[in-house]
């Protein structure tokens, strides 16, 4: 009963039966999200898995010990929120923000965190609500060698392009991973994250190129055949001559 007071965001169902249950019940460690059991879930995975924030802050504040708690596969309620698997995760997220969740966890089958998650969604806002909370996730590898900027620019929802310029402005790197953000980009088709990566590219700093024209260094003109080390040789220098004196 309590399970479908959640999945149908009914917090003052859910709050008549949390409260009136035995203990064992109420804060019961093996819940049932996304059709099938999960090991270590509780109730407030449950609410983040169904998109229920009047239930979500209901057990939020019901054990905060909850808050952090991860499940079997390492999820905690803010890595569901950040899967966006209904429309109402993103207020789920805030609510988990605002509460003092932890952001910095990652998923133990891929090692994806929630700025992973939030950029493949395509949710500009959960992104940053997610860097706020932890700026290093700007730059976290997932098992692949995939960061936060290669979902965004690998994904084709209509707010890709702005995770791609959110990502960008808090330094996220575009030449790392095995493959280039720009690639993913391209591939996809998605010109507005195609610009942004390469007015990003345009803005970094090269090393200047050694012009055509330097001499091969002494060390290497001693490996060099004789035929080839006169072809650069210095040109002997003409013979200084002084000027004429002025007469006095």
């Amino acid at each position: 009963m309590l399970l479908e007071a959640i999945r149908n965001d009914d917090a003052q169902a859910a709050a008549r039966i949390f409260y009136s249950s035995p203990r064992g019940v109420r804060f019961v460690a093996h819940a049932t999200f996304e059709g099938k059991a999960a090991r270590n879930a509780t109730w407030l995975h449950n609410a983040a898995a169904f998109g229920s924030p009047a239930c979500l802050q209901l057990l939020l504040t019901a054990n905060e010990a909850w808050r952090d708690q991860r499940s079997g596969d390492g999820r905690t309620a803010m890595l569901i929120s950040a899967e966006h698997f209904t429309p109402a995760s993103c207020e789920c997220l805030t609510f988990l923000c605002k509460g003092g969740a932890e952001a910095g966890f990652a998923r133990k089958t891929d090692g994806r965190t929630a700025a992973h998650l939030a950029a493949s969604a395509g949710c500009v806002g959960c992104l940053r609500r997610v860097l706020q909370r932890a700026p290093h996730l700007v730059d976290a590898s997932c098992h692949r060698g995939h960061k936060p900027l290669h979902d965004a620019a690998s994904c084709a929802a209509r707010g890709a392009s702005m995770c791609v310029s959110e990502l960008l402005r808090s330094g996220a790197r575009i030449d790392e991973g095995p493959t280039r953000p720009l690639h993913l980009a391209c591939r996809l088709g998605c010109a507005a994250s195609v610009r942004l990566l390469l007015e990003r590219a345009s803005l970094r700093s090269k090393p200047h190129a050694a012009p055509i024209s330097d001499p091969i260094p002494f060390s290497r003109l001693k490996t060099l055949p004789p035929g080839r080390r006169s072809a650069h040789r210095p040109a002997a220098l003409p013979p200084c001559r002084p000027a004429a004196l002025p007469p006095c």
